[in-house]
């Protein structure tokens, strides 16, 4: 719904919300406790998880807007990445 009304900083804080609870699920922790840095440890570099948590962060951090085209991708990369994981 966020992405609908382009209210970007509700849909960073769903999308990382959405990370962290899926990897907290999967490695045993509480999902506020998912930091980057347990990304970085945890999955391997190329992963798209680490590449849309950084973009999510740095851009929320920073006041970005991003396109609707950007968000779109975020939102679909984050979906197909949290359904991989096991």
């Amino acid at each position: 719904k966020a992405l609908a009304v382009q209210d970007q900083e509700v849909f960073h804080l769903h999308c990382r919300a959405a990370i962290q609870e899926r990897t907290g699920e999967v490695w045993g922790l509480a999902p506020e406790a998912v930091t980057l840095a347990d990304l970085e440890q945890r999955l391997p570099d190329e992963s798209l998880l680490r590449t849309v948590f950084t973009r999510l962060e740095q851009s929320g951090y920073a006041g970005e807007q991003l396109a609707q085209a950007d968000l779109e991708e975020i939102l679909q990369t984050t979906r197909n990445e949290l359904d991989k994981l096991a």
